[in-house]
């Protein structure tokens, strides 16, 4: 039985929590290859054209838990550098090393980030300036993000990989804000409540059914990046795990009862990842086009109830088994670190020591050989995500060593920097020595990667992935000469090439795959699972040109998907969006459908015509 009283050793050294941290930071360096040679990339990431499915397993694996895990522990290291050193150091340090490099990053590093990875060729306003101007003005636009170009190419500010130093100097304020407003009594009060809840059998899925009404107001179940611009409760279902983590250090005799539960904790976890990686897909995929007028963002708000309660008995399945999946393998790797890890280890030491700085400058070095890797077709999509995984491992393990480790960089990247041939670094691990014990267990990997990756890449190639993820890409329009009609290929979702050519941004194109790929339809009226057509595609991202291909084509403007809603309801719905340019684009595509024959009369699952669509949503008429 736990003991009721405030426990916390403000000496006691947490080997086990410290590697589990770091790893999880490191693990964001294999997500962020597995992104881009995964089935169902992501909008940025895309470039790979045989993916695999092995990849998505990684990332879906990694991604449902990594953050939540990580933010839990930076509440708990926080809370123990305030107790241990005090506030005022523990800003100082914070500042240090939290608060500069994340400026730095944000003035300088990320325009140069959106530089390199849009010119190694992935889709962007820049990508298109860069193959319409010279480098160099591209390069004006970029640096200091655009003050010595007049063009300026961003749609808002992004971080990149930074986002996660923004949303924890956040959490920062919050925590120090709540020691200074809130009674000292309030930690006992959470300390307490944390040990009732420890003291439950299977705490992780109690601590899940908490979690739920959040986790299912979220406007995406998988918790996407964030950036300047957040969304609200991204950030309050972060600091939940923040603040958890606050609790497990004054009451850290909880870590015991998740070391004689981590077994439990983990095999519960693992048996729920495979149903969250079918399930949770299909959540974005049948959401209806009234989400897409939800905006849970600080600036630009707006609740539409309608979108936060579609998705039925799924939606609240997958939220379900997610959030308790998260709590289930946060406390399982917890419990199964500190059970096992208990004294420091060189090599351990040294890995938490590179890890910050690691996953600090991973991306520009990932990012730029993943998109230039993917355009060459003499290995498998899986052999080079390898690849790069384990080159950029030694390469920036590397980098640490020579500009870190000894330098200034290791003041704010470690706390202090080594100094060369003293007693304390007696453990240190050169790149050369790292080569030296690991090179026959990766080339035993690289082996297996090639061997699981070929099988892969020649089924990929029967199902005709190819030409689906050319269709999304827009980058290599050769890659149709070849074939004949191809309405037979079609992804999990039911999903044809023309659907993902019609739901493409224009502006991140190279050419227009709608336009190539007609002729290679006997129709283009597919239906994909949800009865949604290219054409409802089209009208959904917005764009005009492509409906008129469509509709001079042979295209239906009044089949309707399973919401009821035509292309024309879709177009009305958007009308909505508070963009007045956006919202005036979707009237006027309004306009074409309805020219085209439309029939506004025509009603939803809801009863609402297409003129009661767009004057609900977007308060508008049309004559």
């Amino acid at each position: 039985m736990i003991n009721n009283s405030v426990s916390f050793n403000k000496t006691q050294r947490y080997y086990g929590l410290d590697i589990v941290r770091s790893v999880a930071m490191l693990l964001g360096l294999v997500i962020h290859v597995s992104v881009f040679f995964m089935d169902g990339q992501g909008f940025w990431m895309r470039g790979e054209h045989v993916t695999d499915p092995f990849n998505k397993m990684i990332f879906e694996f990694i991604h449902l838990f990594r953050m939540q895990l990580f933010f839990l522990l930076a509440g708990f290291f926080a809370q123990m550098v305030i107790e241990r050193k005090g506030l005022s150091l523990f800003l100082k340090d914070r500042t240090k090393r939290i608060l500069i490099p994340f400026v730095f990053a944000l003035i300088f590093l990320v325009p140069l980030f959106d530089l390199v990875i849009s010119a190694s060729g992935q889709p962007s306003n820049l990508r298109r300036m860069l193959m319409d101007q010279s480098f160099m003005e591209c390069l004006k636009s970029s640096v200091l993000y655009g003050l010595f170009s007049e063009q300026y190419h961003r749609d808002f500010i992004g971080f990149w990989h930074y986002w996660f130093i923004y949303f924890m100097l956040l959490m920062y304020t919050a925590h120090v804000a709540l020691r200074w407003l809130l009674p000292s009594s309030f930690l006992s009060i959470l300390g307490d409540w944390l040990r009732s809840i420890a003291q439950k059998p299977l705490a992780a899925i109690w601590l899940g059914l908490l979690c739920f009404p959040i986790h299912y107001s979220l406007s995406s179940p998988s918790l996407p990046p964030n950036h300047l611009n957040f969304d609200w409760n991204n950030l309050g279902y972060y600091l939940v795990f923040y603040f958890f983590g606050v609790g497990l250090y004054r009451s850290s005799a909880i870590i015991e009862s998740f070391q004689k539960s981590c077994f439990i904790n983990l095999s519960l976890g693992i048996i729920l990842v495979p149903f969250t990686m079918l399930l949770t897909p299909l959540v974005g995929v049948n959401a209806s086009a009234v989400h897409d007028l939800l905006n849970l963002q600080v600036v630009g708000f707006h609740w539409v109830t309608e979108a936060i309660l579609e998705g039925g008995v799924l939606k609240a399945a997958v939220v379900l088994m997610r959030a308790c999946a998260i709590w289930l393998l946060s406390l399982g790797f917890i419990g199964l670190a500190e059970r096992f890890i208990r004294k420091s280890n060189p090599a351990v030491k040294y890995l938490s020591e590179s890890s910050y700085w690691i996953f600090y400058i991973h991306v520009v070095l990932t990012f730029s050989l993943s998109l230039l890797l993917a355009k060459l077709d003499i290995i498998n999509s899986l052999t080079k995500a390898y690849i790069i995984i384990v080159a950029s491992f030694y390469i920036l393990w590397w980098s640490y060593n020579t500009f870190v480790r000894y330098t200034f960089l290791g003041d704010y990247f470690m706390g202090q920097r080594k100094v060369r041939g003293q007693s304390e670094d007696h453990d240190h691990i050169s790149t050369f020595s790292l080569l030296k014990y690991t090179w026959r267990p990766v080339l035993f990997g690289l082996f297996a990667a090639y061997v699981v990756g070929a099988a892969f890449r020649e089924h990929g190639l029967i199902q005709g992935k190819q030409y689906l993820n050319e269709a999304s890409l827009a980058q290599v329009p050769t890659v149709f000469d070849a074939v004949g009609k191809i309405d037979y290929v079609t992804d999990s979702y039911g999903r044809t090439a023309l659907h993902l050519a019609a739901d493409l941004r224009k502006d991140v194109r190279d050419y227009n795959p709608v336009a190539k790929l007609i002729p290679h339809f006997t129709h283009v009226n597919p239906l994909d699972n949800m009865q949604r057509t290219p054409l409802f595609n089209a009208a959904r991202i917005g764009n005009i040109e492509d409906v008129r291909l469509l509709l001079a084509a042979g295209a239906d403007p009044n089949l309707a998907d399973k919401y009821g809603h035509t292309p024309a309801h879709v177009a009305a719905i958007k009308v909505g969006l508070k963009n007045n340019k956006i919202s005036d684009n979707y009237f006027k595509l309004l306009t074409v459908l309805r020219e085209n024959g439309a029939n506004m009369s025509s009603k939803d699952s809801k009863g609402r015509d297409v003129n009661d669509c767009l004057k609900s949503f977007g308060g508008r008429v049309i004559k």
